[in-house]
């Protein structure tokens, strides 16, 4: 599980009209699901929150996840870098994005009444991925994985940093890994 938030979000909005920050949100999202990101990396977006994005590995190969939500993760980092002069030139504004990556086991289903159905995913694999994206910001770091990322990706995985720090609603201190942002 990947999630990921768009860093000081509200002060980004607040400096410009409704409009101007749904065309920003839209070309965001249009580009993190592009083939040379999410796609390109076997990952399903799953749901836009706000100005984030939840997206699932491992559909269609269990035994790539991991790699896959990781090499998603560092594309979404690039693919910003390269929105990043757009925005500066519409809008003397740029931003960032935090990234959080867990690795476990979820239920996957269609989720909803009959007028409304959509892919869901449940688990507490997800909550945690969404606790490890918010991790970011206390840590000051952009890119986070859990141990069980660490566990699953072994030596092909380099750390920068790691962390023994809380998770919001969760029981316990928790190992966090900053990875590089480039394999």
């Amino acid at each position: 599980m990947l999630f990921s938030d768009i860093e000081d979000y509200t002060v980004f909005a607040e400096a410009l009209p409704a409009y101007d920050v749904v065309h920003v949100l839209n070309r965001y999202f249009q580009l993190m699901s592009e083939v040379e990101v999410v796609r390109a990396h076997q990952g399903r977006i799953i749901d836009y929150i706000g100005d984030g994005l939840m997206v699932v590995f491992g559909l269609e190969d269990e035994a790539t996840a991991a790699a896959e939500a990781l090499a998603a993760a560092r594309g979404m980092l690039q693919a910003v870098e390269q929105l990043n002069p757009y925005l500066r030139k519409m809008y003397c504004r740029s931003f960032r994005v935090r990234i959080g990556v867990h690795y476990g086991e979820v239920v996957v289903g269609d989720l909803g009444g009959a007028e409304l159905r959509k892919l869901a995913v449940i688990g507490d694999t997800v909550n945690v991925a969404a606790r490890i994206e918010a991790a970011n910001k206390d840590c000051g770091t952009v890119l986070l994985v859990s141990q069980a990322v660490v566990d699953e990706l072994g030596d092909d995985l380099l750390v920068r940093q790691a962390f023994l720090t809380p998770l919001k609603g969760k029981k316990g201190m928790h190992h966090l890994y900053e990875v590089e942002r480039t394999a």
